[in-house]
């Protein structure tokens, strides 16, 4: 247990130290080639980070332990929302775009929708989930343009004088490749000692598969978000923060929910179909208050953090129940 302790604090360090390095090379990429912020945001970062997620489907796959994964996908878009875009919220004023809250509402409503009406009570098998898959490219391709269509005359005025700036310092783009690739390397790799850490800790206690993947997995795989968002926030970039929470979200319910489910099939209960489902759709929800001028971001954090915890007691009283089913 000690051993496996002192991994998972090693595995901690390394990947907040990680994070820091991949939110400095994506403002390099995003300067090097006038892009942007919120278009690296919503691409880039958000596909880095959901690799965590990915990786720990396919390892928990390939070690029979395919519940695991499931949990982390399902667990993980409710921690980036819920509780590290609420931390964000309590801690600063992010720049969010209103076209930008209503497509991920809009896609995640129609995900969670698929799986609750198309899959319910049946199993979700590898149909289903070369289907995810395939929508999680789609939404990459299509965030990506969106970002770059509804970036402001502004934004892309003071991303030309970044990159002119970028120019005059002649870093190159194999300098800001040197920053990035071990960034992307190591963050999985440590996401992945503290998952492995924490399951045999948490298997030590006697805690199903599905809430360890949904609990302890999911809030460890998403700490890469959560230390790019305080990165951000300490570099005055919370718009990058918001893209890559929202995007990640979206990416961890159609590629590693998918892969998991390639592995094996997962059972879609009435209970998770009814219950846990919408609860995860009113998180998503609860962003739109940010339209409100008249609310405090400070409040909508709180909020977000709030359902966040119910969303964790709920699914814990659900597969309570459902566990000899799963």
């Amino acid at each position: 247990m000690i051993i496996y302790l002192i991994i998972f604090g090693i595995s901690l360090l390394i990947l907040i130290k990680a994070a820091g390095w991949m939110s400095d090379a994506a403002i390099q990429i995003s300067h090097h080639f006038g892009l942007p912020s919120p278009v690296i945001g919503a691409t880039i970062i958000a596909l880095v980070t959901t690799m965590p997620e990915t990786l720990t489907s396919i390892t928990s796959g390939i070690q029979g332990h395919g519940q695991l994964g499931v949990g982390n996908a399902f667990g993980s878009p409710a921690a980036n929302l819920g509780l590290i875009m609420g931390l964000t919220l309590l801690l600063s004023k992010p720049k969010t775009k209103s076209y930008e809250i209503t497509q991920n509402i809009i896609i995640v409503a129609f995900l969670l929708t698929l799986l609750g009406v198309v899959f319910y009570d049946r199993n979700l098998g590898a149909r289903g989930g070369i289907f995810l898959i395939l929508c999680g490219f789609a939404y990459l391709i299509y965030s990506g343009y969106t970002a770059h269509k509804h970036a402001k005359v502004r934004e892309f005025f003071v991303a030309k004088i970044e990159q002119q700036k970028h120019k005059m310092k002649g870093k190159e783009l194999k300098h800001i490749l040197a920053e990035f690739i071990p960034a992307v390397i190591l963050l999985p790799l440590a996401s992945l000692g503290v998952t492995e850490s924490g399951v045999f800790i948490a298997k030590t206690l006697q805690i199903p598969e599905f809430l360890i993947g949904f609990t302890l997995i999911s809030i460890g795989t998403s700490l890469p978000e959560l230390a790019i968002a305080v990165s951000l926030f300490l570099k005055k970039k919370q718009d990058l923060s918001f893209g890559n929470l929202t995007g990640a979200s979206i990416l961890t319910l159609t590629f590693s929910l998918g892969i998991a489910v390639l592995f094996q099939p997962f059972y879609i209960s009435p209970q998770l179909a009814l219950l846990s489902f919408p609860f995860l759709l009113i998180i998503f929800l609860a962003t739109l208050l940010l339209h409100k001028k008249s609310i405090p971001p400070q409040l909508v954090g709180a909020l977000l953090i709030s359902l966040y915890c119910l969303y964790l007691i709920n699914n814990i009283l659900i597969e309570s129940q459902i566990t000899p089913t799963l």
